[in-house]
């Protein structure tokens, strides 16, 4: 069974993928939350926000001479910014989401095996604008250029994607689909007239980290309806 890492394995998007592939990967879950642990799911307590912490993992990975065969993003998280701008959050919002990925590849690039895939979490945020969260689409932009980036840096051994989901159902965004305001405003903006559910990305994170997408490298695929 191929060894995969993957942050933010306990909730949203990363969980979905996690839940539904458990059968057909050996995950490395890294998350701040802990969790069970059965045959194909190992979870590491591990803060993003930690150099201390990921040097740990790392550590861990290299001193057991763990191969993986890829690597995915999801960890994140989001501070709306509607009246004080704060630099904790803006700090915290760009390690977690984009810095973390920087720090554990650079860590990790050794451990991964010849025709690897990465497949980092990106969002619409990072390619339009919204109003009131300027750090956490600054973060989500930030991947999208470091997935150009890293498939250069990687190649040809490793490939690197990105995903730009649109509004999908997770406890981020809880808020505002139960505001019945926002959530209609929402779905009129989309062609599909609805919102995802994180089943649909999470086919998505599969198609790009197995060997169907072989011959794709660098991109950023948006499911946003």
């Amino acid at each position: 069974m191929r060894n995969i890492i993957i942050t933010g394995g306990t909730s949203g998007i990363g969980k979905a993928f996690v839940d539904t592939f458990s059968s057909s990967y050996s995950f490395h879950i890294l998350s701040s939350k802990l969790a069970s642990t059965n045959l194909s799911q190992t979870y590491v307590k591990c803060n993003l926000n930690s150099e201390t912490d990921m040097d740990k993992f790392v550590n861990h990975i290299k001193s057991k001479n763990i191969f993986f065969s890829g690597l995915i993003h999801s960890a994140g998280v989001t501070y709306p910014q509607n009246e004080k701008i704060s630099y904790d959050d803006w700090e915290e919002t760009l390690k977690i989401n984009f810095f973390s990925l920087s720090y554990l590849m650079n860590g990790l690039k050794d451990n991964m095996k010849n025709n690897s895939s990465v497949v980092l979490l990106s969002s619409i945020g990072g390619q339009l604008g919204f109003e009131g969260n300027p750090s956490y689409q600054i973060s989500k932009a930030s991947l999208i250029q470091f997935t150009k980036s890293l498939a250069v840096d990687l190649q040809p051994n490793i490939r690197v994607n990105c995903i730009a989901p649109g509004y999908i159902m997770t406890d981020m965004t809880k808020k505002s689909f139960e505001d019945m305001e926002m959530n209609k405003k929402i779905k009129d903006k989309t062609l599909l007239n609805r919102w995802g559910n994180a089943n649909e990305v999470a086919e998505v994170i599969n198609f790009l980290i197995s060997s169907s997408s072989s011959y794709i490298n660098g991109q950023t695929i948006n499911v946003d309806g």
